[in-house]
């Protein structure tokens, strides 16, 4: 976003002439995997990421820290979007999904060694 923008930096709606290095941040894991050393954040965007957005996705080797990074995404997506949903219109698949919650927080700490039932994908794509 800063590298497209008019300015080359982000700013605020409030006060647009004020340029900030990053749009809020909710901080949603531990410290490690907040910074990507843990839930394979790192090796994400070094092995897959960067190469498919320079153009060479070439085949890539799926290794447990892949799954980590996949649990650690669906984590804090559902989190974030999912869960106010769920606990008003589905409050039985909120139930679930707190349940689920536990389970790969459970796995990314390294206290079990799957992320239980559920199924996790990554969709990579270049808009």
């Amino acid at each position: 976003m800063k590298k497209e923008s008019a300015l080359g930096s982000l700013v605020q709606v409030v006060n647009p002439k004020l340029a900030k290095q990053q749009g809020q941040r909710v901080k949603l894991l531990c410290r490690s995997c907040e910074h990507g050393s843990e839930c394979g954040e790192n090796l994400f965007a070094k092995r897959i990421f960067k190469p498919f957005q320079a153009g060479d996705p070439g085949p890539f080797i799926y290794a447990e820290w892949l799954l980590k990074y996949a649990v650690s995404q669906t984590w804090r997506s559902a989190l974030v979007v999912a869960t106010e949903f769920f606990r008003l219109e589905q409050p039985v698949e909120y139930l679930r999904l707190l349940q689920a919650f536990d389970t790969w927080k459970a796995y990314l700490r390294g206290e079990r060694d799957d992320p239980g039932p559920s199924e996790h994908h990554l969709l990579v794509f270049r808009c």
